[in-house]
C-alpha cells in the first residue's frame, strides 16, 4: 500500500473513533443546550421552513451568530433528523481537516512520509479533540475550508479557493474578515492584485452586514460581538492559552509570521475577548486559528532545515543527512511533541471521563423514558444537558427559564412540562453551564400550578396543571443532605404558592 492511502485510513479511524466518542457523550446525557442543544433547535425550524425563535439562547436564528452555513445543513435534517447528524457533520469536517494538512504538507515539502506525519499529529492534536467534543459548533467548518482554501490558494486553483473562502465567511459572523486577510495575502504574495482587493473588500463589507445589519433585522439589536469588552486583562489565561495551542507543534509556527499574520484578526479577537472561555482551550473558540498554526508548522520545517543546517553543520549526523531525512525528522519531533502535550492535557486527562459516557445505565435509561413522556409538541423547561434531547420543538427552556427568572426581558407563559435531573451532574461544571440555585428548585417544587406526574432515580418529571400535593411526597429522597449535599430544598405545608 503507497503511503498516500494510509491517510484516508488514519482519517477513517479517527472518524469512527470520535463519531463513537461524541454520539456516546451525548445519548449519556453529557452533551449540552449551549450549544448543540441550541443549534438542533434551529437546524430543525429551519428544516421546517421557518426562521424560528431559539429559546434556548433567546434570539431569533441568525440574530446571534450569523452562521448560515446551517442552511446547508437543513438537507441533510430531511434525511434523519436529530442531533447526531450534526455530530456526524462535525466529525467528518474536523476529520477532512487531515487531508487539508496532508495536501499542503507534500505540496510544501514535496515529501510523503512527512506529510503523512503531520497530518496524524493534527488528528492528535489536543485542540482538535476538544474542539470535536464538545457538542456541536459550525465554527469546527472553519478548519477544513481555510485549510483547503489554503491550499487550492498555492495550487494557483483560485476558483476552488475563491469557492471554499465563501464557505468559511457563511460559518460565522466573524469569519468574513479572512476573506479580507486571504485577499490581501493574495495581492501580496501571489501579485493577484484584482482578486486580492475583491476579496479583501467583500469580506469587509460581509463582516458589516454580519455585525451591523443582520442582527437588526433578526433580532432588533446590535450584535453582542459589539458589547464584549475588549482587553488584555486575565493576562495568565491568554499566555496560557497560547502556549497550549502552539506546544504541540514546537512553537514552529512562530518562524513563518506572514502565514500566522493571515489569522492576525482572529488571533486578536481570541486574546482580547474578556470572557473566560474565549481563553481556555477545552472549547471551540480556537478553530478558526488551528488551521493557520498547523499550515505555519509547515511552511517553517524547511527553515527549520536551513537553521539546523547552518548551526549544526559540523555535526557530522546533520552533515550527512539528506534534506529529506531532516524534514522526515522534524517532522517527527512535531509528533512526539503533540502526543507528549495530548497526554499532559488532552480531553481525557483533564476533562472527561470514558466511564461517563456509558449509555447501559439505570440513570440514562431513566432519563429516556421520562424524556418519552413528553409528547413532541410541548414546552419544556429542563437541565441544561437534558436540552439536546428535547430540542426539537418550539419552546424548550433552560431551567429555571421562564419559570422564575427574567427571560431576556420577554413575556413567557410557563412552560406545561418541567423535567429535571436533581442528580450529581448539577455540580459537574461541563454540563451545568450556570448553575441552578436553591431557591429556584424550591419555587419549582412550591408551585401549586405544577403537580409531579412521575418521579424515579434523580429524574422529576412535573407537568403543569397536575395535581399538586398529590405526589409532593416524592421530593422527599431530595431532602437527606447526605445524599444530596448540594441541594437544599424546603417544601411548604400547605405545598405553597409561587
Amino acid at each position: 500500500m503507497k503511503k498516500k492511502k494510509f491517510i484516508y485510513v488514519f482519517i477513517f479511524i479517527y472518524f469512527i473513533l470520535f463519531l463513537t466518542l461524541s454520539v456516546l457523550k451525548h445519548e449519556s446525557f453529557n452533551s449540552t443546550g449551549f450549544d448543540l442543544g441550541e443549534y438542533e433547535q434551529q437546524i430543525w425550524g429551519l428544516s421546517k421552513g421557518k426562521l424560528i425563535f431559539d429559546t434556548v439562547q433567546g434570539t431569533w436564528v441568525f440574530g446571534d451568530h450569523f452562521d448560515i452555513i446551517l442552511l446547508l445543513i437543513v438537507p441533510f435534517y430531511w434525511i434523519y433528523s436529530s442531533p447526531i447528524t450534526l455530530l456526524v457533520i462535525q466529525t467528518m469536517a474536523i476529520s477532512l481537516g487531515a487531508l487539508g494538512v496532508y495536501l499542503i504538507s507534500k505540496l510544501k515539502l514535496k515529501n510523503e512520509a512527512a506529510s503523512l506525519i503531520l497530518s496524524i499529529a493534527y488528528l492528535l492534536n489536543p485542540s482538535v479533540h476538544y474542539i470535536n467534543l464538545f457538542d456541536f459548533h459550525p465554527i469546527a467548518f472553519a478548519i477544513p475550508f481555510i485549510l483547503f482554501a489554503f491550499y487550492f490558494m498555492e495550487k494557483g486553483d483560485y476558483k476552488k479557493s475563491v469557492f471554499f473562502l465563501i464557505l468559511l465567511a457563511m460559518t460565522k459572523e466573524h469569519l468574513p474578515l479572512y476573506l479580507t486577510t486571504f485577499g490581501v495575502y493574495l495581492f501580496l504574495s501571489h501579485k493577484k492584485r484584482k482578486l486580492g482587493l475583491t476579496l479583501a473588500i467583500t469580506g469587509i463589507l460581509w463582516f458589516v452586514t454580519a455585525i451591523w445589519i443582520m442582527p437588526y433585522v433578526f433580532s432588533k439589536g446590535a450584535h453582542g460581538f459589539l458589547y464584549f469588552q475588549r482587553y488584555f486583562g486575565q493576562i495568565l489565561f491568554k499566555i496560557t492559552l497560547v502556549i497550549l495551542l502552539f506546544a504541540p507543534v514546537l512553537f514552529l509556527s512562530f518562524l513563518s509570521p506572514t502565514i500566522l499574520a493571515v489569522g492576525i484578526i482572529e488571533f486578536g479577537i481570541l486574546l482580547t475577548t474578556s470572557p473566560r472561555p474565549y481563553t481556555e482551550i477545552v472549547y471551540h473558540h480556537q478553530a478558526s486559528i488551528l488551521p493557520l498554526i498547523f499550515i505555519a508548522t509547515i511552511y517553517s520545517i524547511p527553515l527549520a532545515y536551513k537553521l539546523l543546517k547552518s548551526t549544526f553543520k559540523k555535526i557530522r549526523l546533520i552533515k550527512n543527512s539528506t534534506k529529506d531525512h531532516i524534514i522526515i525528522v522534524i517532522s517527527s519531533l512535531v509528533l512526539i511533541s503533540t502526543i507528549i502535550c495530548y497526554i499532559a492535557y488532552g480531553p481525557f486527562t483533564i476533562l472527561y471521563d470514558l466511564n461517563e459516557f456509558k449509555t447501559n445505565t439505570d440513570y440514562v435509561k431513566t432519563g429516556n423514558e421520562f424524556v418519552d413522556m413528553i409528547p413532541k409538541d410541548a414546552s419544556v423547561s429542563t437541565n441544561n444537558w437534558v436540552i439536546p434531547h428535547l430540542s426539537q420543538r418550539y419552546e424548550i427552556y433552560k431551567f429555571p427559564k421562564p419559570l422564575y427568572e427574567i427571560y431576556f426581558n420577554l413575556e413567557y407563559s410557563k412552560p406545561e412540562y418541567v423535567l429535571l435531573d436533581m442528580g450529581d451532574a448539577l455540580t459537574d461544571p461541563k454540563r451545568v453551564g450556570n448553575k441552578i440555585k436553591d431557591i429556584n428548585f424550591n419555587l419549582m417544587f412550591n408551585d401549586n400550578e405544577y403537580g409531579i406526574i412521575k418521579a424515579e432515580g434523580t429524574w422529576i418529571l412535573l407537568k403543569k396543571g397536575a395535581e399538586h400535593n398529590e405526589n409532593i411526597c416524592k421530593i422527599k429522597p431530595f431532602l437527606n443532605k447526605e445524599e444530596y449535599p448540594y441541594l437544599s430544598i424546603t417544601i411548604n405545608e400547605t405545598g405553597g404558592k409561587y
